[in-house]
């Protein structure tokens, strides 16, 4: 099991929105079960923040392994975040 923290840059989502983040991973023998969660920058942030993980695909090819999460941001404010992901056996 892997988990991989702070993965790419953080992303400011604005209220209602619905963003769909993508992993790609280019080796064929990876099918486990992979899991992608927002990781809220609760540093810079006052207040409470929710993001939905509306939904989680995963899309296997002769290319690879493509995993994608659905997010949105059904609060008031704008919420800044990058993505963590769970990699388990």
């Amino acid at each position: 099991m892997a988990l991989l923290v702070s993965i790419g840059g953080f992303f400011t989502q604005q209220p209602g929105t619905v963003v769909t983040w993508t992993i790609s991973l280019f080796n064929n023998q990876d099918r486990r079960v992979v899991t992608l969660a927002p990781n809220i920058n609760d540093d810079l942030f006052a207040g409470p923040a929710t993001l939905v993980v509306l939904n989680q695909i995963v899309v296997a090819s002769d290319h690879g392994v493509v995993y994608q999460t659905t997010i949105q941001n059904p609060g008031p404010r704008a919420v800044r975040y990058n993505i963590n992901s769970l990699d388990a056996l």
